[in-house]
């Protein structure tokens, strides 16, 4: 029965640091290709986005992130 536990909380604990060590990127930025064929090079985590077009504007509102 003892055995039984240890083993299992052996591999709950591999689970854990698996799921974790695997979010981490070393890299934290991704290559997007827009439209015209161009690359660009985009962090992994966005904090603010600049709009100079209306209807964007309009999107950013409707979605409560103006803050952003």
């Amino acid at each position: 029965m003892k055995t039984n536990i240890k083993r299992i909380s052996i591999v709950l604990t591999l689970v854990l640091l698996f799921s974790v060590f695997s979010s981490v990127t070393i890299f934290a930025q991704r290559t997007i290709t827009d439209m015209a064929g161009r690359e660009v090079e985009l962090p992994e985590e966005v904090n603010r986005v600049v709009t100079t077009y209306r209807t964007a504007t309009q999107f950013v509102f409707a979605l409560d992130v103006q803050d952003r």
